[in-house]
């Protein structure tokens, strides 16, 4: 008799695991192997059980009326649960062995016996990135006495220093949750929490994690347990966090816009500095908190920067979103906390704030507004645009892959291509101006013109456009964007090579000096060559006209409150375009 169970089944298991749903034993299936050689017979009360060696799980068995050879039955999924009191007493990993049994009426000897071993942690064992790395976010514990204490000191504190409420993100802007941070930053740092270096590879293979009840009387933590108080604090104040982890340790981080990451767990740094750099996200250290640190909300935002950096790629772990993990059903795990000794009260001494740095203002999109069918229907729709800084259509970088075209007169040059005149490039290495022998002073003195603007024109009149780049660079870019837009044609069927004529400049915040580039009028066009080492043209796509950047039209909107609807439908023109 050819019976096979197959099944995947958990390396660990934990009280973290159990209180979401995790299953020990899955796809379990049952298949009577047919053998070619000789005959077999239908098999009849079958009978799969499966049992633990102490007594933690009620026996459970799946009963099959009978099976035919060479079928196979999916086995129901059954949700098995330990003893609770078990997961809740254990102090330290344990290994229990598991064991299937699968019998057939009327045979004394078991058709299939397979035994399993599960390592089951203790109720406060973090399994680690490469056991259970969604599961952290059950540590996060937004309830408890102590947490409420933090945060009540921490409503204190803001008020004290006339910087808003603990209100979650109903402030629409990134001042107030930075605010909330830094309060709470001072709050735990007036704890004098000691600070106890973690275990060896921590990240990978998990650790115990103080949770604030312990934290409340010991006074002592690890990164990891840190950064698990900060976030369960930040959580109850309303705002969403996440913890990020590298080789040998752990970091905080809190949205300062309503959002979140779209993934719950990501390896991969570039998207989180992305969202730092943006000013959407505070990444802090969290020990920086502990006691005779002495250092600011903003000296630890600091230093969890450099941790992500490029730099220090190889060394980052993951991120988790704690916020992403609640949308996903992971909940905090159940535990009992101890009356704290200590009294509860509020400090009387009067803390100052770290204030934060200038920011940008919350977008509409980033708004939290109340839900409506029309509000439905407009989140829906923007989502449609990105409105952020990673659009190139509203932070247009010099590095782009693109020509700069220096063109004196954009009228000319538009009139000529709406009269369907095809361009070639020059390098402006080919400017009389880089030529030694002709003074850019004398020739403005004898023609009153400008030398490098005089021969652009020139060449503009004879369908050449001057190009502000190398000629060995030219060549590159112009074969890289014509192989590109042709691709993108023919993949997507729509053209996304234009001329971009005008830029506005922009900045999140008046005080800031970065300010970034956003194009103006679009003017739709079409690189072509008659063979692979022929020059590369550029035309106007036939029948398709100018328009004006949608994208900024919806950022200004939005944003800034400026209308230029006006300039949706179609620009002003004259006889020969716009």
């Amino acid at each position: 008799m050819a019976l096979a169970l197959s099944y995947t089944r958990a390396t660990t298991y934990s009280l973290a695991a159990q209180h979401n749903s995790r299953t020990l034993f899955s796809n379990l299936k049952l298949e009577y192997c047919k053998e070619d050689d000789k005959p077999q017979e239908v098999l009849r009360e079958i009978t799969v059980k499966l049992s633990v060696e102490t007594d933690l799980l009620v026996e459970e068995v799946w009963r099959i009326s009978q099976l035919s050879p060479g079928e196979s039955i999916v086995l129901q999924e059954r949700k098995l649960r330990l003893d609770t009191d078990y997961l809740f007493r254990l102090s330290d990993p344990s290994m229990l062995k598991f064991t299937f049994v699968v019998e057939q009426a009327g045979r004394t000897e078991p058709a299939e016996q397979l035994a399993e071993i599960v390592e089951v942690l203790p109720a406060n064992f973090w399994g680690g990135e490469s056991r259970e790395p969604e599961l952290l976010a059950a540590f996060v514990k937004p309830n408890g006495r102590y947490v409420e204490s933090l945060v009540k000191k921490s409503s204190v504190l803001l008020a004290n220093n006339d910087a808003g409420f603990v209100n979650g993100y109903q402030s629409n802007t990134r001042e107030q949750p930075y605010l909330m941070a830094s309060a709470l930053w001072s709050t735990i740092q007036r704890e004098e929490i000691s600070y106890v270096s973690p275990p060896p590879s921590f990240a990978l293979i998990g650790q115990p994690i103080r949770l604030a009840s312990e934290m409340s009387s010991s006074r002592i933590g690890a990164c990891l347990d840190m950064s698990v108080l900060f976030a369960s604090c930040l959580e109850c104040m309303g705002l969403n966090t996440v913890i990020a982890l590298t080789k040998g340790h752990a970091m905080v981080g809190v949205w300062l816009v309503n959002s979140r990451f779209p993934l719950l767990t990501n390896d991969d740094p570039m998207e989180l500095r992305k969202r730092v750099d943006s000013r959407d996200l505070i990444l802090f250290e969290s020990t920086m908190a502990c006691a005779n640190a002495n250092a600011t909300f903003r000296q630890a935002s600091d230093q969890a920067r450099d941790l992500i950096s490029e730099s220090n790629e190889q060394e980052f772990v993951y991120v988790i979103d704690i916020a992403q993990a609640r949308d996903r059903s992971v909940r905090p795990i159940p535990t009992v906390e101890d009356e704290r000794v200590e009294q509860e009260a509020v400090q009387e001494q009067l803390d100052s704030l770290d204030l934060p740095p200038p920011l940008p203002p919350v977008r509409k999109a980033e708004q939290q507004i109340e839900e409506t069918p029309e509000t439905r229907i407009d989140t829906w729709q923007r989502r449609l645009l990105d409105l952020t800084r990673r659009n190139s259509l509203l932070s247009f970088r010099d590095n782009s892959s693109g020509i700069r075209i220096f063109c004196p007169d954009l009228g000319r040059m538009e009139d000529h291509l709406a009269d369907g005149t095809t361009f070639t490039f020059l390098s402006s290495e080919e400017s009389p101006e880089n030529n030694r022998e002709t003074s850019r002073e004398s020739f403005r003195l004898s023609t009153g013109n400008d030398l490098h603007k005089s021969f652009a024109l020139n060449k503009l009149d004879n369908s050449v456009l001057l190009a502000n780049m190398t000629g060995k660079k030219l060549a590159n870019t112009e074969v890289n964007l014509f192989r590109k837009a042709k691709n993108d044609l023919e993949e997507g069927g729509a053209n996304t090579l234009f001329i971009a004529i005008g830029m506005l400049s922009w900045k999140e915040n008046p005080k800031d000096e970065k300010s970034f580039k956003a194009p103006l009028i679009l003017l739709p066009v079409q690189l072509t060559r008659r063979s692979a080492g022929a020059r590369v043209r550029l035309r106007q796509l036939p029948d398709e006209e100018p328009l004006f950047n949608l994208t900024l039209i919806e950022f200004l909107q939005s944003d800034y409150e400026i209308d230029l609807s006006e300039f949706r439908e179609e620009l002003p023109q004259d006889e020969s375009g716009v």
